[in-house]
């Protein structure tokens, strides 16, 4: 027996399924990422088939049976296409890299409604934005490196457990995160970070959008943070919505 309800998803994935049909990948608040079908939305006369863009948030009746792989979806209606976001290159790179991250890393059924929640309002905020898209892309995957398991820790070097805050000088090792100013020699491979990069760290792990950095140690943080989630997640070979855009 099918379980019949209605939730919201971003559209992460859209395929062409036999003639008539699609077959997309959903991020939802209820079930986590799912696949559904959607039969005959690629007629002309399906009100349906624009509706599931990726990317587009949408709300959608969901018909679906834990058994099955892929679920039935049978209305669809388009909350929110983030038009903004599709008619510039550079808010376009960051959004397609929070859809990438979600497919690459997240596992079908696996709910987090804090996650869903925060990949919402980063693509809102994308779509609002004048001018902060790589502060915002760099909030949103602070963010999501903790809830997927794999926080930073900015309080302690993670070598010695001295206070971070009292060192004047940093590295960045991906394996254990940040080292102190007396530890950072310690490796040949750790990479030296800048006192502004540290306080860039701590900044996005607060609420605020850290308008005050420059856009170059916003965009070498991402790569950074990037490296970390390339260590920890073998499988993961990094973002590759950054060589496109």
């Amino acid at each position: 027996m099918s379980e019949i309800s209605t939730v919201k998803g971003i559209v992460l994935k859209k395929i062409e399924f036999g003639d008539t049909s699609h077959i997309v990948t959903l991020y939802t608040k209820e079930h986590g990422k799912l696949s559904a079908i959607i039969k005959g939305s690629r007629s002309s006369k399906s009100k349906m088939g624009n509706k599931v863009d990726v990317m587009n948030f949408v709300e959608v009746v969901l018909y679906r049976k834990k058994s099955r792989e892929v679920q039935i979806i049978s209305q669809v209606d388009l909350i929110n296409p983030f038009p903004k976001i599709k008619e510039n290159l550079e808010k376009l790179k960051y959004a397609t890299a929070v859809l990438e991250l979600l497919l690459a890393l997240i596992p079908e059924d696996d709910v987090n409604e804090r996650l869903f929640t925060g990949t919402v309002k980063a693509l809102e905020k994308l779509d609002e934005s004048e001018k902060l898209d790589a502060n915002i892309f760099a909030k949103y995957l602070m963010f999501f490196i903790k809830e997927i398991g794999y926080e930073i820790q900015l309080q302690y070097c993670t070598e010695c457990n001295a206070d971070l805050r009292k060192s004047d000088s940093f590295a960045f090792k991906p394996d254990q995160g940040i080292l102190c100013s007396e530890c950072k020699n310690l490796y040949d491979f750790a990479e030296g970070i800048t006192k502004e990069h540290f306080d860039l760290l701590n900044c996005l792990n607060t609420k605020n959008y850290c308008e005050n950095f420059r856009k170059r140690a916003i965009k070498q943080i991402i790569k950074l943070l990037e490296k970390y989630l390339i260590y920890h997640i073998p499988e993961f070979k990094g973002i590759k919505s950054f060589q496109y855009y």
